[in-house]
């Protein structure tokens, strides 16, 4: 009777068949490298720390010798102009010296004693 009743059902599902739909699900085989590599919490991936150059790194640079020397120009120039400011500065000083100079022997009154 079970066999009359599958065919009774067919009978009804007379429509047309469609081919069944390729799946690339069911050839897939996940395999436990691609789940070892994956993560599950935000807490599970580290982030890598960035490296500082080296030495040897630095001076296969492009242009490194430019940079360096471009260092050295702005460090003589600063300096430059530290000792031009510091020059003017005592130069201000010093041209009012001889004035000083006066009031102080022309307050004690003795002129010739300089």
């Amino acid at each position: 009777m079970a066999a009359s009743a599958l065919a009774g059902n067919e009978e009804e599902d007379s429509g047309p068949q469609r081919p069944p739909r390729p799946s690339l699900l069911n050839s897939y085989r996940h395999t436990w490298r691609s789940r070892h590599n994956h993560f599950l919490r935000r807490s599970d991936v580290r982030v890598k720390e960035e490296r500082r150059p080296t030495v040897n790194e630095l001076a296969a640079e492009a242009r490194v010798v430019q940079k360096l020397d471009g260092w050295k120009v702005y460090h003589v120039t600063s300096q430059m102009e530290d000792v031009v400011e510091i020059e003017h500065q005592l130069s201000l000083k010093l041209s009012g010296l001889p004035r000083k100079l006066e009031r102080a022997l022309g307050a004690s009154g003795n002129k010739e004693q300089v």
